[in-house]
């Protein structure tokens, strides 16, 4: 477990985040900004310009995405709210915990994972896209009994729950099975999870994760992560999709595997604490 007492780069004790998370939340929250004003096709670099074209013809942004480490749940709430974020109600993560159990070998159960929509406050005077909750803020707190300094070292070197999300306009089964296909074949993106998310609208949403299978071999390359969120419940679909979801969260650890590998073997200095090595079945 991480010491409550202090954090590790000298931020005072009882802080809601450290400084490295404060750097990380309002990057990403200027990440949302930016990306709220530019399309499809600058969004996702290096995907077929066939797969782009149909991504913006059916979807739109719809958030960035960060894994922060706050001391507790209320006092990131807290922080949160007194820095302009206008964060919603937190309700427990249902696929971060069970992506983090299987990289970690956790029981999901026992991740005690949050998260919370916010209006990115940057910039401030500007009213449009930026006023949107496009920021998504998954909160993992220091309290949590199995949260090792590991961990937290792992996810802010790698980055792997970081993701861009697309809203499909009006999705049904033909056309994600489309999407899932071009983004499979042709992007190279595997389709790592899924599932129903029952209190997002009237009746709920569905969200579906994506890899990409290779990144660029830098320390500050990150794995090209994808969600996307479809209205309605199409937990049937995932079925057909995903017949094997442990096969796939073990194709997915395979690739964070290799990546870690190729990071710290290309660019050692740039990687700092050694993060604890994915789970590879």
């Amino acid at each position: 477990m991480i010491d409550k007492s202090a954090l590790d780069d000298g931020s005072p004790a009882g802080a809601a985040f450290d400084s490295i998370d404060v750097e990380r939340l309002h990057r990403t929250a200027r990440e949302a900004v930016h990306a709220a004003r530019i399309d499809i096709h600058q969004l996702i670099p290096g995907i077929p310009a066939t797969t782009a074209g149909l991504l913006a013809e059916n979807c739109e942004f719809g958030h960035r995405a960060v894994l922060l480490f706050p001391a507790t749940v209320d006092a990131a709430m807290d922080y949160l709210g007194r820095h302009g974020f206008d964060p919603l109600s937190v309700v427990r993560s249902i696929l971060v915990r069970r992506r983090l159990a299987d990289r970690y070998q956790l029981h999901a159960d026992d991740c005690d994972v949050w998260l919370t929509r916010c209006r990115p406050p940057e910039p401030a005077s500007e009213t449009g896209p930026a006023a949107s909750r496009t920021l998504e803020v998954f909160l993992f707190p220091r309290s949590a009994p199995v949260l090792q300094s590991s961990i937290v070292d792992g996810e802010r070197t790698f980055g792997f729950e970081e993701h861009i999300a697309l809203t499909v306009h009006e999705p049904d089964t033909h056309l994600l099975t489309g999407i899932t296909t071009a983004l499979s074949t042709d992007a190279r993106l595997l389709l790592e999870t899924g599932a129903h998310i029952p209190h997002e609208g009237p009746q709920g949403s569905t969200a579906m994760y994506f890899v990409r299978q290779s990144a660029p071999a830098s320390a500050g390359g990150r794995l090209q992560r994808l969600e996307l969120h479809c209205p309605g419940d199409f937990t049937a679909l995932l079925a057909t999709l995903l017949p094997d979801s442990n096969a796939a969260a073990e194709a997915a650890c395979r690739i964070y595997d290799n990546h870690v590998r190729t990071v710290r073997r290309t660019t050692p200095h740039r990687v700092g604490h050694p993060a604890q090595q994915p789970a590879v079945a």
